[in-house]
């Protein structure tokens, strides 16, 4: 079974976001203080990209109590180069946009689902969606460019 969001948050008709349940999560790389700081992470690949699961904590709230948008900012961001890294090895991030669409609390369990949209010699276009359950709270688009030759 697999969620759908709509192909307007990223995925294509005929792409549905993985079957969440069923992927293999193992401990994310420990390299990452920032992550590292928001809470638990863990990953699994799948036949189209990565999915990043975190269990948030208490130092990912904002002012208002919520999640704060620089924490799904920063995890769509790891996701989304994971998949262009896969690619090329290494890159950097040129640009990012997101679409935050609802809140939720720390103590949350976050899955930010990344795919390419589009692999280049030397830049890839990814998406990525942050699912709380089956209720999409955010949506992200970025551009990899490869480092080196």
């Amino acid at each position: 079974m697999t969620h759908s969001p709509s192909p307007s948050l990223g995925w294509a008709e005929g792409q549905g976001v993985p079957d969440l349940m069923a992927l293999e999560f193992t401990p994310f790389r420990d390299d990452d203080a920032l992550l590292n700081m928001l809470g638990t992470l863990t990953m699994a690949r799948f036949d189209l990209g990565v999915v990043l699961r975190l269990v948030t904590n208490a130092s990912t709230a904002n002012a208002a109590g919520f999640v704060h948008g620089g924490a799904l900012s920063a995890v769509t961001d790891v996701a989304m180069f994971e998949v262009a890294k896969a690619h090329f090895g290494t890159c950097v991030t040129i640009s990012q946009d997101m679409q935050f669409l609802r809140a939720t609390k720390p103590g949350s369990v976050l899955q930010a689902v990344a795919r390419a949209k589009r692999l280049g010699r030397r830049m890839a276009f990814c998406t990525a969606d942050v699912f709380e359950g089956p209720a999409c709270l955010a949506a992200a688009n970025a551009v990899f460019a490869k480092v080196g030759s």
